[in-house]
């Protein structure tokens, strides 16, 4: 049966508003309309079967429980964008992976910090003073 596309459909919400979707031929939209209840069955118990096969499996590859170091922090990164990337292709899947990327992001400046305070350090201990008065 094909839409009508100037009338909203005739239901109520359970929240006791009009319904807002277009209505079909019969005055009500898909979700009420009492003729195709059976096909909005058919419909969910189909979407609930495809979601069943949707299943990761996880392998050898899963990063340690406890995080102590950036290094670790990355390995769990990157192991959570894959399993992101195997996600079924939507909204969440896309916030999943900005998520993943933003903390990656962030444990990469980190590391970078570490890593430069480091060398300023060894630079200003008495050894790396000496060691660079040497080197001249």
């Amino acid at each position: 049966m094909e839409k009508n596309t100037s009338v909203a459909c005739k239901a109520t919400t359970k929240g006791g508003a009009p319904c807002r979707a277009r209505a079909r031929l019969t005055g009500y939209c898909f979700a009420h309309d009492p003729e195709l209840a059976d096909k909005r069955t058919a419909a969910r118990l189909a979407g609930g079967a495809a979601k069943e096969g949707r299943k990761l499996a996880l392998t050898n590859e899963q990063p340690a429980a406890v995080l102590k170091t950036p290094d670790d922090a990355r390995v769990a990164l990157e192991y959570a964008l894959k399993v992101a990337y195997t996600m079924e292709v939507g909204y969440r899947q896309v916030r999943a992976i900005v998520a993943v990327v933003g903390a990656w992001r962030d444990v990469w400046h980190a590391g970078e910090l570490e890593d430069r305070i480091g060398q300023l350090e060894r630079l200003l201990s008495p050894e790396g003073s000496n060691h660079a008065a040497h080197a001249d």
